[in-house]
């Protein structure tokens, strides 16, 4: 099991709320299935957020962020979620 500091396991709380936030705000973030402007800049924030948390994590987003349709963004948050989770709670 592994150990957080107080920062990292801040940061990945953060990190879980910006992304929960983000899915509960969908429509507003993407037109005709892919991201728009307001995505992308909320995408950059959480990539940079994730920078600090967790280099897997990290290039998760950047891959989404890169394909910009958003099944692969869903999925790929909701597999981010998941493992944050597992990290929070000891699995990790």
């Amino acid at each position: 099991m592994k150990e957080f500091r107080k920062s990292e396991e801040g940061n990945l709380t953060e990190l879980r709320r910006m992304l929960v936030n983000f899915s509960n705000r969908r429509e507003e973030f993407f037109s005709k299935g892919y991201l728009n402007s307001d995505g992308k800049k909320a995408m950059v924030r959480m990539i940079k957020v994730a920078a600090k948390a967790s280099p897997y994590i990290k290039v998760k987003l950047i891959n989404a962020y890169r394909k910009g349709d958003e099944i692969t963004i869903s999925r790929a948050i909701g597999a981010i979620i998941d493992y944050i989770e597992l990290l929070l709670n000891g699995g990790g």
